[in-house]
């Protein structure tokens, strides 16, 4: 209990000196941001990251959201639209691929998954002996290839891999051979996993950031009694350098979202969290490549759109998905479907002030 306190202790602060360094940056009289803080945290709900990232406590940040809403209190919302139970084919990544297949929807080329502490081939056939596997494995395993939890979330159990003859490399700095690679894959029983093929961005992804990698394009779906999909918005997510994953985590990954026309695939510019550690600065030039972003047309974007509303159609029990869908220079794959997903803070009007209102007010 003494180490949790202790850790408990340390946010606060740290938490406390961002929002002082805020104050003095937007020019807020601490007086005036702490009672906004003690409002935020206790009767609406915010976490202190999402107060000091999003610089809630500044009044002016503050009043350009179209509906002051937590995401404990957005996920509350969404299980309006999307009951528990309704997302079990979108919760776990084997059913989702599986689903997809099925469908003749685009993802990733699937390897194998391990799933009820067996091995399984990509038809979902189990290898009843290790050898069998292990030769599966020799022959099907791409030269980049990725694992990733079935149940992961915010890239909790992704792990990135490259191969060469039976050395398979992790990019964490350890090397296995195919026997090793097994015991990593099923050192848990009960933890479901799939091995797939690496995907890359599409050449134009790659030139704006200045790095080979994955930066991903997110399109949120809301699916009618009359099953017609409308798009609530999307962005592309930008990747820094050194980051294996896309993950915004309000800004403190250091990667950005870039945002841009609703109804085009021109880019308008891109979010990042303020130099001063609260609030989004908005930003038309990739800090690292150089290149511009506001402007830039994101490559497949109308495929892309229309793959994730096709894919809603094959998902009708969810009334409202978050799809992460690869620009790849093959075109859009699938990746995943989050039925909870974030409200996008980032810019008030990504999302219509109806659409603000009818799912989160």
């Amino acid at each position: 209990m003494e180490t949790i306190s202790h850790s408990r202790l340390a946010r606060h602060l740290n938490a406390f000196a961002a929002i002082r360094k805020g104050c003095k940056h937007y020019d807020v009289p601490l007086w005036q941001a702490v009672p906004a803080v003690l409002w935020l945290y206790g009767a609406k709900q915010f976490s202190l990251k999402e107060i000091v990232g999003y610089g809630l406590y500044v009044p002016s940040l503050r009043a350009q959201k179209p509906v002051l809403i937590s995401k404990h209190g957005s996920l509350a919302k969404l299980k309006a639209l999307n009951p528990p139970g309704s997302a079990w084919r979108t919760s776990d990544k084997i059913e989702f691929y599986k689903h997809c297949i099925e469908s003749g929807l685009p993802v990733p080329r699937l390897v194998a998954v391990f799933s009820q502490g067996k091995l399984h081939d990509s038809s979902f056939a189990t290898f009843e002996a290790r050898e069998d596997a292990r030769q599966w494995l020799d022959d099907e395993l791409p030269t980049d290839f990725v694992v990733k939890d079935a149940k992961g979330a915010y890239a909790r159990g992704f792990e990135v891999f490259s191969r060469s003859g039976e050395a398979i490399a992790h990019k964490g700095g350890n090397t296995f051979d195919l026997d090793g690679f097994i015991d990593r894959v099923c050192s848990n029983p009960s933890r479901g996993r799939v091995i797939q093929e690496r995907l890359f961005d599409h050449p134009k992804l790659c030139a704006l950031s200045g790095l080979q990698g994955l930066q991903t394009m997110r399109v949120n779906t809301l699916l009618s009694e009359s099953s017609v999909v409308e798009v609530l918005y999307y962005f592309v997510k930008l990747v820094r350098q050194g980051h294996l994953t896309d993950n915004f985590a309000m800004g403190t990954s250091g990667n950005m979202i870039a945002f841009g026309d609703r109804d085009t695939g021109i880019l308008k510019g891109a979010a990042r969290l303020h130099p001063c550690g609260s609030g989004l600065d908005v930003i038309e030039t990739h800090p690292e490549s150089d290149n511009v972003i506001k402007g830039f047309e994101v490559p497949y974007w109308q495929e892309a759109i229309d793959l994730a509303k096709r894919a809603h159609l094959s998902f009708p029990e969810v009334k409202s998905l978050a799809w992460d869908i690869a620009i790849s220079e093959d075109g859009p794959r699938l990746l995943e479907a989050n039925a909870s997903w974030d409200p996008p803070p980032y810019f008030s009007d990504i999302m219509t002030a109806e659409n603000w209102r009818r799912i989160f007010a």
